[in-house]
């Protein structure tokens, strides 16, 4: 065993002994007492007149500290035993024994006892203190390495105690702060609620409250507050003792919450609308259900890939490339005559929507009618950010080349009106659509506040 080992268990046997007449307790009693034997011994040796129990006492008081009273009475005992048969005459024999030396015997019991006492009381005065050094120990490293802030305020409201985690949280060093009033940490629109709260903790009440407090810097910080009586040992309040937990991911969270449910409801609302209306015109112009089933259905599908894209981006808008990419994914055998140019663009989640539609009815019509409808037709799909007087416009292009001779249409349809008005109108641009005879082209210009929310990819 390593002198390290050895000392901690000595040590661990200094804080809190041996337990009372265990048999490392006896062990201990017995090695004290053949100690004291070897001792008396040893004095007989120099003067024979010493008295049998003198070396007993100390014996009788380390077996006590160490192992408690009953174990203490035990090495009592026994060395009464002991000194008895080898120091009072006749010696090796218990009996005839003197007047003399039986209140010999006596008073050593009795002073071995109050011995025994004594030392008991300070045995657990001992271990009392130790406990509560220890709980202390504890609780000041609890309150030390909290990451809440745990301040502890005066009567009158000053401040008497800081930790660590009220340094990380408010920005103040103890010696910056430990004598201010409370209203330090307040916010000036708040100021009355120290008046409405204190009183009540001071008074002995158990508080709890969220509100917010300002920092050094000045910066509020959402807080969970705990607070409650600080009492002497007579139980006497001499201050207050508050906990404050830093509740500002929570509050923006909830905040964030909030957001999403009215924003929820304003799109469900916006996205019914469209909805409907995209009922509506088809119905005007479907030949039949089947027809119209049909029409619905795609163009249903069409705005469900929109918000495919923006749920993926967390509804924070959706690349203009990745948006053509996705309304051209149901045309999948012309995707290779599909080619697409133009910078980083981010689009609103509005316009994503509107420019999905847009980009929906112009790929069903080249289909259908237009460059994809034969094998050598193709598109280009371009995009810019140009300047325009003091701001910038968003433009988008489609040209249709190589497929079959084009002419403006006798009536127009729902896709005409969704490319031409519709869309501009929602996103405050404007459009044109054109019919050249080597293909269509359909040209959108938009203001970039209304259309846009940056350059980068998301």
């Amino acid at each position: 065993m390593s002198a390290s080992r050895i000392g901690e268990q000595w040590r661990s046997m200094w804080r809190h002994g041996l337990r009372p007449l265990s048999a490392a307790a006896v062990t201990f009693a017995a090695i004290c007492i053949a100690a004291a034997t070897a001792a008396r011994l040893a004095l007989g040796l120099i003067g024979p007149d010493i008295v049998p129990f003198a070396t007993y006492y100390p014996a009788i008081l380390s077996v006590t500290l160490v192992a408690g009273a009953w174990t203490g009475v035990l090495a009592m005992l026994l060395g009464a035993f002991v000194s008895w048969f080898l120091f009072l005459p006749p010696q090796y024999t218990f009996l005839p024994l003197a007047a003399h030396d039986a209140v010999s015997l006596v008073v050593y019991l009795m002073v071995g006892s109050i011995i025994v006492w004594i030392v008991e009381m300070f045995r657990r005065a001992r271990f009392q203190l130790t406990e509560s050094v220890e709980a202390a120990a504890e609780l000041n490293a609890v309150i030390t390495y909290s990451a809440d802030a745990i301040i502890g305020f005066a009567l009158d409201g000053t401040i008497q105690n800081w930790n660590a985690g009220a340094e990380r949280m408010f920005g103040y060093h103890a010696d910056e702060i430990v004598g201010r009033p409370i209203q330090t940490l307040v916010p000036p629109d708040r100021l009355h609620e120290p008046q409405k709260y204190f009183p009540r903790s001071s008074s002995g009440e158990m508080l709890q409250f969220e509100t917010v407090r300002m920092g050094k810097g000045g910066q509020r910080i959402d807080v969970s507050v705990s607070t409650g009586p600080i009492r002497s040992q007579s139980g006497r309040i001499v201050g207050v003792s508050a906990i404050f937990h830093d509740i500002t991911a929570r509050k923006r969270r909830e905040e964030h919450i909030q957001f999403v449910m009215r924003e929820m409801t304003h799109r469900a609302k916006n996205l019914l609308a469209v909805v409907q209306a995209i009922a509506r015109q088809t119905g005007r112009q479907a030949v039949n259900q089947q027809d119209f089933q049909l029409r619905f259905t795609a163009r249903i599908q069409s705005l469900a890939q929109s918000h495919d894209i923006l749920v993926k981006r967390d509804w924070r808008g959706c690349g203009l490339d990745d948006l053509v990419a996705g309304q051209l994914a149901p045309f999948a055998e012309i995707s290779s005559r599909v080619v697409t140019e133009g910078p980083d663009v981010v689009l609103s989640p509005h316009a994503a929507e509107q420019i999905g539609i847009a980009l929906h009815e112009l790929a069903t019509n080249a289909v259908k009618h237009g460059a994809l409808s034969v094998p050598g037709g193709k598109v280009n799909v371009s995009w810019n950010v140009e300047p325009n007087g003091d701001a910038e416009h968003l433009k988008i292009v489609w040209r249709e080349r190589g497929g079959p001779a084009v002419s403006a249409p006798a009536n127009e349809g729902f896709g005409h009106l969704v490319v031409r008005k519709l869309v501009p109108t929602q996103l405050e641009g404007r459009a044109s659509l054109e019919f050249p005879p080597e293909g269509l082209s359909w040209t959108l210009e938009l203001p970039t506040k209304t259309a846009m929310i940056g350059r980068v990819p998301l």
